[in-house]
């Protein structure tokens, strides 16, 4: 366990000694995770080609109610990311997650800062949770932040600028810096800047969800669809109103299939893995260009920023990103008694080992099969996997044309989004500049108006090897399922079950309703801070601080029924059952 002074990120608000949502933290420590810090610093830190915005707007945005920036550290700790201070690789103090990526659609002649600002997966990926002044920064587990409410009110923010004269003022002269006072660069400032807020607000209207996602929650698979989606047909759109949890990643690699649904596969690495994660960068702001395919469309790939390189680097080092132990932080020492007596439960009374296999942490061979549960018996919230089965959308540019994975099959007037979806991941990889051999130089990036094919032939007319190891599973499964995983660190990844509705373990063991003796899993609960209970294991969440959020489990998408296992144990148990999970 590295401990350090506290970062100017964890520093406590002026108010008191509490920082957001009544937490304090004097000090950060980081378990080992296999990671030295320069693999922390560049996971943090290094882009996968997400082009949110222009990185100048972002650095000198202001709130939409204040003339304070809207990247102002108090503004970032309330959305719960992860401030950072300015060093070499990070000049401008981003929080975690946040980077500068090389390239956007600016004029050249309005700035020579030609980056975008986007997201790595440590944005959503990276936890920290507090104890007695402690904070614990987790590689790999599940953000708090409130990455959908950030997105809303980064929109506002630049919708007050362009309404507000007088903000507008302020945003040029600092964008514009010497030119601000010209009113030709000031104008094309304001029709790049209307440009952004069309992009921002039309995002925002498309993936709109009536179930508030709030906390440590996203609907990435609603928001990935509805890109792909919308990339063939503008008028295209699908609900995103299921929020998950972030799953933690230092499983992924080694797992066959990945997501809380298991439809995404890890088969036949390094394609599988990299499919899946041009997936997420296609959900997270990637640019993607379409404009150059013909119709009907065939073997052609569509040019993205998605970065490459840095995809595959990124499944390399989370191949070795190991979970957080319990007995690596300043949480409290676990009984042994009660942890052998939990481990007696785990693998006899209650075989929880059926569905959450034996894994070991630093085993060179950490590979395993995941065990997938039909929602009929499992019975936990069906809206994510219903949601992800039944999203369809026009085909729009693909129609008449032939899916690239299987080119007998024809595109007609609709197709599944899942099918569509993959149908996008698989066209940015074609345009994927092929590797150089040992004795070439790497090739270019193809420009602006050129579309590289470089792992299907033009004219393809049969599936071959190649085709197949992209995407080896055609559809979906028609079972609607969840995805069971080992539970190796689960005592850091709270909210529980796959939408986050159960705070702790021990609720999680609870029966989902009231039955004598038991006052059953808690109907409503706040998330946002990062106090740790120790004891339930989860973050503290009875106390209603202004500005946490409610979670409601009768609203859509949030019950907290199923995953019935174990239930109805005495309540000796349950807390020997917990105690072991620490250990895990």
């Amino acid at each position: 366990m590295a401990t350090q002074g506290l970062l100017s990120a964890q520093t406590p608000e002026p108010v008191g000694n509490k920082d957001w949502y009544d937490d304090s933290a004097t000090q950060l420590i980081t378990p080992k995770q296999g990671w030295s810090p320069a693999d922390s610093e560049w996971f943090y830190r290094t882009t996968q080609g997400s082009q949110l915005m222009p990185y100048a707007f972002f650095i000198h945005l202001e709130q939409a109610g204040s003339e304070r920036l809207f990247r102002d550290e108090v503004n970032m700790k309330k959305f719960r990311c992860l401030p950072q201070p300015p060093t070499l690789s990070n000049q401008d103090g981003l929080p975690v997650g946040f980077v500068a990526d090389e390239g956007s659609t600016l004029p050249k002649e309005l700035l020579t800062d030609q980056r975008s600002l986007g997201f790595t997966c440590a944005a959503c990926h990276t936890a920290q949770i507090n104890y007695k002044d402690t904070a614990i920064r987790i590689d790999g587990g599940p953000t708090l932040a409130d990455m959908d409410g950030l997105l809303s009110e980064l929109t506002d923010a630049i919708n007050a600028t362009l309404a507000d004269q007088a903000k507008f003022d302020r945003f040029s002269a600092k964008v514009l810096g010497a030119a601000g006072s010209d009113d030709q660069k000031k104008a094309q400032l304001k029709t790049a800047l209307e440009a952004t807020a069309k992009d921002r607000n039309a995002y925002q209207k498309l993936n709109h969800s009536d179930t508030r996602y709030g906390f440590a929650r996203m609907d990435a698979f609603g928001r990935i669809f509805n890109r792909a989606l919308t990339l063939v047909d503008p008028t295209n759109g699908v609900k995103a109103n299921a929020p998950v949890s972030y799953p933690q990643l230092w499983d992924s690699p080694h797992a066959n299939t990945v997501q809380w649904t298991g439809n995404a596969s890890n088969d036949k690495p390094p394609l599988g893995a990299l499919s899946r994660n041009v997936g997420e960068v296609v959900g997270v702001f990637a640019a993607i260009d379409t404009s150059q395919v013909h119709q009907p469309i065939g073997a052609e790939g569509y040019k993205s920023s998605a970065n490459f390189a840095n995809l595959l680097e990124l499944e390399k080092r989370l191949g070795t990103l190991l979970s957080p132990l319990w007995s690596d932080t300043s949480l409290p020492p676990v009984a042994p008694a009660m942890v052998e007596a939990g481990k007696q439960l785990y693998f006899g009374k209650y075989r929880c080992d059926k569905c959450h296999q034996p894994y070991t942490r630093d085993s060179e061979i950490r590979a395993f099969e995941s065990v997938m549960t039909d929602i009929a018996e499992l019975k936990t919230d069906p809206t994510a996997a219903q949601n992800i089965h039944a999203g369809e959308g026009k085909t729009g540019i693909l129609k008449g044309g032939s899916d690239p994975r299987f080119p007998t099959v024809i595109y007609e007037d609709t197709a599944s989004a899942d099918q569509i979806t993959k149908d996008t991941i698989t066209r940015v990889l074609m345009a994927m500049p092929p590797k150089p051999k040992p004795d070439q130089a790497a090739a270019p990036v193809p420009d602006k108006a050129a579309t590289t094919v470089t792992l299907f032939a033009p004219g393809l007319k049969s599936p071959t090897v190649a085709a197949k190891s992209l995407h080896p599973d055609a559809e979906p499964s028609n079972h609607l399922q969840y995805r069971a995983r080992p539970l190796n660190g689960i005592w850091a990844t709270a909210p529980f079950l796959h939408n986050g509705s159960v705070p702790t373990l021990y609720d999680l063991l609870l029966p989902e309703s009231p039955q004598p003796g038991s006052p059953g899993r808690p109907k409503k609960f706040y998330v946002g801070r990062r106090e740790f209970d120790p004891v339930k294991v989860g973050y503290e969440t009875e106390k209603n601080v202004p500005g946490t959020f409610e979670f409601d489990t009768s609203q859509p998408g949030n019950s907290n029924a199923g995953h019935n296992y174990g239930t109805e144990m005495s309540e000796e148990e349950r807390w020997q059952l917990v105690e072991y999970l620490k250990t895990l």
